[in-house]
């Protein structure tokens, strides 16, 4: 059983403390200007808490390059019994060459069950994307994986290293990834989500894939692989502000009701290419589904009518398998 945390807002409290009575730690340290040396210090006190199973680092909005990610990475290696890791370090200043630094410590975080990896805003690109796979890769045990890779500049060849890695994690319950403002088009989408098609035990998905140059080509390949997750009850899906029309809204709405467990939707389309012709059809498709109890839709910015919203929202409303909806246009 884990000890309440014990939560330090100051790198220099954190190091007076008895490092190794701690097993659940917090150290709350964003916007501190942490640079690389400060990065070695924190490494340094990790490395003493030998007895950790759960670990939150926050260190948002710092300075931290790739040395000082590789020192931390280091700590990890004295972490045997982690079991639950938070790193939150977005908008820091590092890049491919730290993200392989972190991997050398975690591989040695043999019982990892939850993993949240925040590093938006980066410098990850292709290679750091790919590097980030391999980690992932020897995280077999993992249960619960949250990534925040947003605003790094990662195409299509970096998603498919996120893929490889992923493939590895057969144990994922719940996944949420953001990939919000990057560079992935065509089957880059679809690729990442049939890397999880062995995660039986999967029951909740999040995916972010807003303000990429998704088509519908990329869109019904994604609908294409999200179909065989049969054992899925809860997907948000985010594909706002892509290049999809009609007909790649339909196609991946039609392939997502086939997926008999799902439970809970949620569903933003805002600033697409969508147009009054699909709104029949897409009302029709959200009605086939099976078990759907909570609906959330959000077609803000779209070339649709005021008459076929209207229409659109009533048809919704009379869903009456569908306990909890919302529809959003404005």
């Amino acid at each position: 059983m884990i000890q309440q945390k014990n939560i330090f807002n100051s790198l220099k409290e954190f190091e007076k403390s008895n490092l190794n009575e701690h097993s659940a730690l917090s150290l709350q340290l964003n916007y501190n200007s942490l640079q690389d040396q400060d990065a070695q210090i924190l490494s340094n006190a990790i490395k003493n808490c030998v007895n950790l199973i759960s670990l939150t680092l926050c260190l948002n909005y710092n300075n931290i390059q790739d040395q000082g990610l590789t020192n931390l990475g280091q700590a990890f290696l004295f972490c045997k019994n982690l079991q639950y890791l938070s790193l939150f370090m977005n908008s820091n200043l590092f890049g491919e060459e730290g993200i392989s630094g972190l991997g050398q410590g975690l591989v040695n975080c043999k019982n990892l069950m939850s993993f949240t990896l925040m590093i938006g805003s980066n410098r990850i690109g292709q290679q750091g994307a790919q590097n980030l796979g391999n980690i992932l890769s020897q995280c077999k045990s993992i249960k619960n994986l949250t990534l925040n890779l947003q605003a790094n500049k990662i195409c299509n060849e970096g998603a498919n290293g996120i893929a490889k890695g992923l493939s590895k994690c057969h144990s994922l319950q719940s996944v949420t990834l953001n990939l919000l403002a990057n560079n992935i088009i065509g089957i880059g989408a679809s690729i990442i989500c049939t890397s999880l098609q062995n995660c039986t035990q999967l029951s909740t998905l999040f995916l972010d894939f807003q303000l990429n140059g998704i088509s519908d080509q990329g869109t019904a390949e994604l609908g294409n692989a999200l179909q065989k997750f049969q054992n899925l009850q809860t997907l948000t899906l985010n594909l706002g502000a892509n290049k999809i029309g009609n007909e790649g809204v339909i196609s991946v709405v039609q392939d997502l009701s086939t997926c008999k467990a799902i439970l809970s939707l949620v569903l933003a389309l805002y600033k697409t290419q969508i147009t009054n012709e699909a709104m029949t059809k897409l009302a029709s498709s959200l009605a086939s589904f099976q078990k759907l109890y909570n609906l959330s839709i959000k077609l803000e910015t779209n070339d649709i009518s005021q008459r076929e919203k209207q229409l659109f929202s009533r048809k919704i409303q009379k869903l009456k398998r569908i306990v909890k909806k919302f529809v959003q246009f404005d």
